[in-house]
């Protein structure tokens, strides 16, 4: 699954730098389409799964529901290898690295570091620069990979972090950012005892500006030094 920014960010337009396509040609695999529907070869689409593995009308045995789940599931935990493989591969051809499962900014002196997926994560390496002006250590960690969580690569990336702010324009309902929980997940059992702060801004394309995560940084710091570790907050939100 591929996901990005929708909403208004989704209409916006920029200069972009786009490689050969010949370059571009060899370095993807042929396309190879897998389902291709034909009258001499009907197929159902999306038929239903039982629970147990069932014999086609060919006679071949097939998986049941939950069978599959399982191949689903190793397959997603066996691509992060591929992942970062192609990324690397990909940096060496055309010398551009996004860096792997994840990418930071500034992080490794950070007292704080700015998590975030996407186009907020880019806006929050601002908003690190703006606090470094003013005597706060800020970094940033991007997220680029969802599934599979990187939950290895997050481990290292936090583990020396005093402070956690993370910015997603996400929400799962009756919780939390669902990235904010996710990387709480991935901390547990290692010993991490970092405070983690949450803010859901950006939904629906609301304009969230550098400045404005760089004072939610301040604030955070602030409820953490007076024994705050866990907190949510909605920006530029009316919460009446």
């Amino acid at each position: 699954m591929v996901c990005y920014d929708g909403f208004v960010l989704s209409h916006t337009m920029m200069p972009v730098e786009i490689p050969n396509a010949d370059r571009v040609g060899e370095f993807l695999p042929p396309y190879k389409p897998h389902t291709i529907l034909s009258p001499e070869d009907p197929r159902n689409i999306n038929p239903v799964i039982f629970p147990w593995q069932r014999r086609d009308a060919e006679g071949v045995l097939r998986d049941g529901y939950m069978d599959i789940r399982w191949k689903l599931q190793n397959a997603l935990e066996r691509s992060r290898d591929v992942i970062v493989d192609v990324c690397h591969e990909y940096a060496e051809r055309f010398g551009r690295d996004h860096g792997g499962m994840l990418w930071t900014y500034k992080a490794d002196d950070a007292e704080v570091l700015l998590a975030g997926m996407g186009s907020i994560a880019t806006e929050a390496t601002t908003a690190a620069d703006i606090l470094r002006g003013q005597g706060i250590r800020a970094g940033v960690v991007g997220i680029r990979v969802y599934r599979p969580f990187p939950r290895v690569e997050v481990r290292e990336a936090f583990h020396k972090a005093p402070a956690i702010v993370v910015f997603e324009k996400d929400i799962s309902y009756g919780y939390e950012g669902a990235l904010s929980a996710d990387i709480k997940a991935a901390l547990y059992g290692t010993g991490i005892q970092t405070p983690v702060h949450n803010y859901i801004a950006g939904l629906g394309g609301r304009d969230v500006k550098a400045n404005e995560l760089a004072e939610a940084v301040r604030s955070s710091l602030a409820a953490i030094a007076g024994g705050n570790r866990e907190q949510q907050t909605w920006l530029n939100c009316v919460t009446e």
